[in-house]
């Protein structure tokens, strides 16, 4: 039961419960909660290097699976990312591969086939790696995925360059 909930219950027993019906929600807390998934901090730090050109909508379906996390639009396209986080392991033959459902596979897999510009980022303490087209189910050594790694800004560049300049969805910036 939530807490605005309570508050209806407990002034409708005293036949005041118009104060809390008609009283304005709280905004949500602008601190960093303790549940807060890696993944989450991680594409936040990206996002804050985005110009306001960048249109971008987080996607949240719980009844339906698939859909990547993110829809981005600019003046010249649009771009599906389903983003990931791993803490890298400290083994350099170790193999990272982005930790993608089947459904969220064959979405992107479809979308794909469809010519729309879809990519997977899979982020690390140190920044991220695109896999654009289906490259996402190719796994990189640690030491393939250390060269290849952006830094949130330039993680945020690419997404920009992609969805404002029309760049092809296959360039990475080194």
């Amino acid at each position: 039961m939530t807490a605005r909930a309570v508050c209806v219950i407990l002034r409708m027993q005293r036949g005041d419960a118009s104060r809390c019906l008609n009283s304005p929600r709280q905004p949500p807390s602008t601190t960093t909660d303790m549940a807060t998934k890696p993944e989450t901090t991680f594409y936040r730090s990206v996002h804050r290097y985005l110009p306001s050109s960048v249109y971008q909508m987080k996607l949240h379906n719980p009844y339906l699976g698939g859909p990547p996390d993110h829809w981005y639009s600019g003046k010249s396209s649009d771009l599906w990312i389903e983003w990931k986080f791993q803490e890298l392991p400290k083994r350099e033959s170790t193999e990272l591969l982005p930790d993608l459902s089947p459904l969220q596979a064959a979405w992107l897999k479809g979308r794909y086939e469809e010519g729309r510009n879809v990519a997977v980022i899979l982020g690390c303490p140190l920044g991220g790696v695109i896999y654009t087209g289906l490259s996402w189910g190719q796994p990189l050594t640690l030491g393939e995925y250390r060269v290849r790694i952006l830094k949130r800004n330039q993680l945020a560049r690419w997404i920009e360059e992609i969805v404002c300049l029309g760049s092809d969805v296959s360039h990475h910036l080194r």
